[in-house]
């Protein structure tokens, strides 16, 4: 059998692939019309939004150039995407440091010279700038997102908006926390990005959604990892919307779940919103009816999301105060001072309750959206519980408080790669035994459920009850019949 050569193709020719499937060609047609067969035209259309991102390499190379460290390579690349999406300027240094961090962290001897960052900018179309370019296009950049963000209040804002007030004016932004640290080991944690979604289980990520006027604070959105189900299952209510994600990130899942469960709260209601959000793949279009997405561009996050112009950093002090008096009150009573995942949870929802509505309607004022009708209240953040902490433990002072809060402000906290990755073997099979150990078979339920009738028999209660639980055990019990029936078959299939 004569072997066919595999063909490689251009980003340019991937590019029109990709393009003649979103203008309504079937994937079956481009495979008739190419040649190709329907594995290759579908892996090019699963990996478009990379293939997107690479676009800026020269379209005549026949293949990208790779590297000798691809999971570094890689890494990196999704780390100076997350950066550039934020409105965020990278430089030389940086790109060095972070390749490092992450040959560290995947235990690949590595070490960034000046040739291998001069080839990974090479490999991703990134041109090599002095210092002074570099300040210069900085400069640029700001000048261009302050002048588009001038440009967008005074041309689009006016039209979106008009139909709106600000009852009905939305945003929302994630933030990254690491939920249990401690002033004393801050440090270990400074600067921690977590751009491969390392750390997931020290960390929690809270989308925080508002509106304009200040005066709705939506039920805080928590994505965490594997929190243990005996912990959360003493929480009868949950005080926040909570999902679980491998690594504890918003992904386009989540965000279309979330929409769709107020979209249905806002259709009963009655009631339309404008929605702003940052631009990203973790934010995908979804089919609304009474939510009307805008997404902010990454040039105009920094200057123009309401979230980053004081109440998601205001938000992370106030988390940690509450945390802090959480600790203290623990060592007062000699109770472990570790911060659990529910614990955090509770403290979020306590600290969301308290928050200030004037720092939200300032943030959007700040953020040029409305004008500034009213006196503007600024206060100070009352630090005063620090003399408390102070008292007991002797670190921390007054001034060392904002540094500490703001420990984790530049960690990743979306899913920006669409591309479905592998579970490793041993992961399934850890999950797998997990949920088996939370799984309840029916001899339990009926064992609970004999004491639990048992109970009520012994008290003075409505015969209603003790009725519905007869009901519950002749239905278990038929269950429990049919089960074994079931084993029983089974057994006599292999005995025979």
């Amino acid at each position: 059998m004569v072997k066919t050569k595999k063909r490689s193709f251009t980003i340019a020719e991937k590019l029109a692939i990709i393009e003649d499937i979103e203008n309504g060609r079937s994937q079956r047609s481009v495979c008739r019309s190419l040649n190709l067969n329907s594995s290759t035209v579908s892996c090019i259309w699963q990996s478009r939004h990379k293939i997107r991102n690479d676009s800026f390499v020269s379209g005549h190379q026949k293949k990208m150039r790779t590297s000798k460290h691809p999971q570094v390579d890689e890494l990196l690349y999704k780390w100076y995407l997350q950066q550039t999406a934020d409105g965020l300027a990278v430089n030389g240094p940086m790109l060095q440091s972070k390749a490092e961090e992450f040959g560290r962290m995947i235990g690949d001897e590595f070490n960034c010279s000046n040739g291998w960052l001069d080839r990974f900018k090479k490999r991703h179309g990134m041109c090599k700038k002095t210092e002074d370019e570099n300040e210069k296009k900085e400069e640029e950049n700001e000048s261009n997102d302050q002048s588009t963000s001038d440009d967008w209040l005074t041309d689009v804002w006016p039209n979106i908006s008009g139909n709106y007030t600000k009852d009905n004016i939305f945003s929302a932004e994630e933030m990254g926390l690491f939920y249990k640290v401690m002033p004393e080991n801050a440090e270990e944690y400074r600067n921690q990005t977590c751009a491969a979604g390392e750390l997931a289980e020290d960390r929690l990520t809270v989308l925080l959604c508002v509106n304009a006027a200040g005066n709705e604070k939506r039920r805080l959105l928590v994505i965490g990892k594997n929190v243990n189900p005996d912990h959360l299952k003493h929480i009868q209510r949950l005080p926040i919307d909570y999902y679980d994600d491998k690594k504890a990130w918003m992904t386009p899942t989540i965000f279309e779940d979330y929409l769709k469960k107020w979209d249905s709260e806002l259709i009963k209601k009655n009631k339309k919103v404008l929605f702003l959000v940052t631009n990203s793949l973790a934010h995908p279009q979804v089919k609304l009816r009474n939510i009307k997405l805008h997404y902010f561009s990454p040039g105009m996050i920094s200057t123009l999301q309401p979230l980053h112009q004081g109440i998601i950093s205001s938000f992370r002090q106030l988390y940690r105060k509450y945390m802090l008096l959480k600790v203290v009150e623990y060592q007062e009573n000699n109770i472990s001072t570790t911060i659990t995942p529910p614990e955090a949870i509770n403290i979020l929802s306590v600290a969301w309750k308290k928050f200030c509505p004037e720092i939200i309607s300032n943030s959007f004022w700040s953020a040029g959206l409305f004008e500034n009708d009213t006196e503007q209240m600024f206060t100070d953040f009352d630090n005063s519980f620090l003399v408390e902490w102070l008292n007991v433990t002797g670190s921390l002072e007054h001034n060392q408080f904002e540094e500490y809060a703001s420990v984790d402000s530049a960690l990743v906290t979306r899913q920006e790669n669409d591309e479905s990755e592998s579970i490793k073997e041993e992961e399934i099979e850890t999950d797998n035994e997990e949920t088996n150990k939370n799984v309840v078979t029916t001899q339990e339920a009926l064992l609970s459920l004999y004491k639990l009738r048992q109970y009520f028999l012994q008290s003075d209660n409505d015969d209603l009850i003790v009725t519905n639980l007869n009901e519950i055990q002749e239905s278990l019990q038929n269950r429990y019949i049919k089960d074994s029936d079931t084993q029983k078959k089974i057994a006599n299939l292999f005995v025979n």
